[in-house]
C-alpha cells in the first residue's frame, strides 16, 4: 500500500508568518516620505511599496516637520500622558533620590506610601482639590517610574 501525502507547495509551508504590526523609527518614515515626495506624490503607490496603509503616509507626510527636528531613533512623536499632579510627582522624585544616595532601598509599596502621605499634606490639599480621592495604583506608579526614568534595583547576588 503506497501513501500519499499532502502535496502543498513546499514554499508555502515554509514560510514564516508576517509580522501583522510593525513601529517605523523617524528615520525609516522620512525616507518613506522622500520617496513619495520624488515619485509623483503617488499615495496608494508608494503605501503599497512600503505595506504601509495610505493613512499612515498621509499623517507622516503632514507630520514632516516635527519628524526633521526629532531624533532618528525615536519611534514614538508623543511622550505620553502627562502627570495629573507633578508637583507632587516632582516632590517624591527629590524624596526617592535622597534615599537612593543615602543607599536605602526603596521598593514600590515604599513609594505608593510616600505619594498617599505626600497628597495628605495640607500643602497639596489646598492647591489639588481631587486629591483626596486621587488612587495612586499600579498603572500611576508604573506611570511615575517611566516619566522620571527609574527602575526598581533589587540587589544581585
Amino acid at each position: 500500500m503506497v501513501v500519499i501525502g499532502n502535496k502543498r507547495n513546499k514554499k508555502a509551508r515554509n514560510r514564516l508568518p508576517q509580522k501583522k504590526r510593525r513601529q517605523w523609527n523617524v528615520r525609516e518614515k522620512l525616507m518613506i516620505v522622500h520617496y513619495f515626495e520624488n515619485n509623483n506624490r503617488n499615495v496608494r503607490g508608494t503605501a503599497k511599496k512600503f505595506n504601509i496603509q495610505p493613512k499612515q503616509l498621509r499623517d507622516w507626510s503632514n507630520k514632516k516637520g516635527i519628524l526633521l527636528t526629532t531624533a532618528s531613533h525615536v519611534a514614538k512623536l508623543h511622550s505620553g500622558k502627562p502627570a495629573k499632579y507633578p508637583k507632587l510627582e516632582d516632590d517624591l522624585f527629590v524624596w526617592i533620590s535622597e534615599k537612593r544616595a543615602n543607599g536605602n532601598a526603596i521598593t514600590q509599596k515604599i513609594i505608593t506610601n510616600k505619594a498617599i502621605s505626600l497628597s495628605k499634606s495640607p500643602e497639596f490639599l489646598a492647591n489639588n482639590l481631587g486629591i483626596a480621592g486621587f488612587k495612586f495604583s499600579s498603572k500611576w506608579l508604573d506611570g511615575f517610574l517611566g516619566r522620571y526614568d527609574l527602575s526598581e534595583r533589587r540587589r544581585k547576588w
